[in-house]
């Protein structure tokens, strides 16, 4: 699906799904953020995350928007569906703005560009 209708039915949707596996030994954390999560979390919309331990579980655990489950537990993913959905039904799906903010494409670019600016300052 083009990227652009991939958008548009992000934004259609009342809510989103993030699945990701563990390493075959499940104690060692994942360390891999999909790219579709910040989209994800720039719509403002509530996400189902049944996720194990490791760097996008961190992420999502900072966003009030983000359910958060165990990948492995059923009643875990069923009662974060139940949480979502009821939050959604009655209007209390929480966001932070300034949180979300924080992972625009275009100031993570900047700081990049930031970055490099200072790195090639420092070896002239």
């Amino acid at each position: 699906m083009p990227r652009d209708r991939a958008i548009e039915a992000m934004h259609s949707a009342d809510a989103l799904l993030v699945v990701q596996l563990a390493f075959e030994d499940s104690q060692r954390p994942v360390p891999y953020v999909p790219g579709k999560v910040y989209e994800y979390l720039a719509t403002g919309k509530p996400i189902l995350a049944p996720v194990p331990p490791g760097d996008l579980r961190d992420l999502l655990l900072r966003m009030p928007q983000a359910y958060v489950s165990g990948y492995e537990d059923p009643a875990d993913i069923a009662d974060a569906l139940l949480r979502m959905c009821t939050d959604i039904d009655e209007g209390r799906v929480r966001l932070d703005r300034a949180e979300i903010a924080k992972y625009d494409r275009r100031l993570q670019c900047r700081q990049l560009a930031d970055l490099f600016d200072r790195v090639s300052a420092e070896a002239r």
